[in-house]
């Protein structure tokens, strides 16, 4: 039984961290104030990116019975059959076409979701996993 699992690059993850570390050298050694607020912004910014890239293991993952997406709050599940849409959706990003992978999910509740991941969130393009996906999604329904 084949079992997809997605999630950022451990490399990537690392220059997370080490990004964070160089940015909080840089504002704890400055001077200068507003450099000072832009370093402490850098290391929110790249700290919460590795974090969520550390601890949201796997991002999107599957089995036979549905779609589960990994998120810091805990994991949302959801079987195929609540699984309505999933599609890749490019747009222009500084002169090129950038894909991410959109997922239209309803809730038990009633309630509808959309799940937005880029090739950064999957660590794969995300035209490849939607293929996967729409594959493996048609032998298990």
């Amino acid at each position: 039984m084949e079992q997809l699992r997605y999630a950022p690059k451990p490399v990537v993850v690392v220059a997370g961290w080490m990004g964070a570390v160089a940015a909080l050298g840089w504002a704890l050694l400055t001077d200068d104030p507003p450099g000072r607020v832009i370093a402490l912004a850098a290391v929110g910014l790249l700290g919460m990116l590795a974090l969520v890239g550390t601890v949201v293991r796997p991002r999107l993952a599957t089995d036979p019975n549905g779609l589960r997406v990994g998120r810091l709050r805990g994991a949302r599940y959801w079987p195929w059959s609540a699984v309505h849409r999933v599609e890749v959706v490019t747009s222009g990003r500084f002169s090129r076409r950038v894909g991410m992978l959109e997922i239209d999910a309803v809730d038990p509740d009633g309630t509808e979701r959309l799940v937005v991941l880029t090739a950064l969130d999957l660590g794969a393009d995300p035209v490849d996993v939607a293929a996967e996906l729409d594959r493996v999604r048609a032998r298990w329904d």
